[in-house]
């Protein structure tokens, strides 16, 4: 998730580390907007080449994620610390939350993979987002490199949100219990939606995510964090890897000679040449 405001960062650090234009997007997105996630890989293919990628791109977007994901590790410890919230209790191994945490990243991944089915447009765009955002930098990582982010990305933000701010929203939320759970688990999640406002759909999307960790981290009868920090740092590994999975693929596929030309951003559209 975090990964893509990260890859949007690097994009607005200076030199186009994304590589890409943003005329060419605009066209992109003009002559593509209803089409499913299988068409547009068919109709604008990613140019991934190893070679041809920033020298600076990888290493700027592993920067700035370590940096960024990093950063919420120590803000939860510094605040846990600080406001008297026991995160070494809730980060006592139990094989219990093990397991739940690795279970607990299929549903969420397979619901990815049915949304290549959908096309709803503002799904479309979302996809569309990813891969020009985050394809080129991710194909450009190692594999153990995506172990890192994912990680990161996992114990950052679960650290923080449900570690620390939930139980903080249930200890101070005016309301008897059960409800003041039940404020805890909406509450933080609604922030943390909007700390993803790559688009309305996406903060949408990023918060239900949000509720349903919050529900593994009392999943198995008692409060531990291992429960959502694996879930969610698999989730994202699995979700990076079908991207750069997609891009690299994409590359293998042949354009085919019967689809139009995209319109111009200067020009009116011209369809392609009859072969």
């Amino acid at each position: 998730m975090t990964a893509i405001r990260v890859s949007i960062l690097v994009d607005r650090a200076g030199e186009n580390l994304i590589g890409r234009r943003a005329a060419g997007f605009e066209r992109f997105r003009r002559g593509a907007w209803n089409d499913g996630f299988n068409e547009f890989v068919e109709r604008r293919s990613i140019n991934y080449d190893p070679a041809m990628q920033p020298p600076g791109q990888r290493a700027w977007f592993l920067k700035l994620a370590c940096i960024f994901e990093g950063g919420l590790v120590v803000l939860g410890v510094f605040l846990g610390w600080l406001l008297r919230v026991d995160l070494i209790d809730s980060l006592r191994p139990d094989p219990k939350a093990l397991l739940a945490g690795v279970l607990g990243a299929v549903p969420p991944f397979l619901l990815l993979l049915l949304t290549d089915r959908f096309k709803i447009p503002a799904l479309v765009r979302i996809k569309r987002l990813v891969l020009e955002a985050l394809g080129p930098p991710l194909a450009a990582c190692r594999w153990y490199e995506l172990i890192l982010v994912a990680a990161l990305a996992g114990v950052g933000e679960e650290l923080l949100f449900r570690g620390v701010i939930q139980p903080l929203c249930e200890r101070w939320l005016p309301m008897p219990e059960p409800w003041n759970r039940v404020g805890a688990l909406i509450l933080p999640n609604v922030v943390f939606g909007l700390l993803h406002l790559i688009t309305p759909t996406y903060a949408l999307l990023a918060g239900a995510m949000g509720v349903y960790f919050g529900v593994m981290l009392d999943m198995t009868g008692t409060r531990n964090l291992w429960a959502p920090i694996l879930a969610h740092g698999l989730y994202d590994y699995w979700a990076f890897l079908l991207v750069v999975w997609t891009i690299r693929h994409s590359q293998s596929q042949p354009p085919s000679p019967q689809i139009p030309s995209l319109p111009d951003a200067d020009g009116p559209t011209q369809s392609a040449p009859p072969s």
